[in-house]
């Protein structure tokens, strides 16, 4: 169905930005990452990462 294939294209988009920002700081596979990477934009996304 159509909104499956948005769900899809979506979430392909969201992967492939992850990748590139990995590729950008040298960290080549997303378990890598770590939580000195993520920057909050919320005040309930800094509580939740410390």
């Amino acid at each position: 169905s159509t909104g499956a294939i948005g769900v899809f294209s979506y979430l392909n988009r969201i992967a492939f930005g992850l990748k590139h920002f990995g590729a950008l700081n040298r960290k080549f596979d997303v378990r890598l990452f770590d939580r000195s990477d993520l920057l909050p934009l919320t005040e309930q996304a800094k509580q939740l990462l410390g």
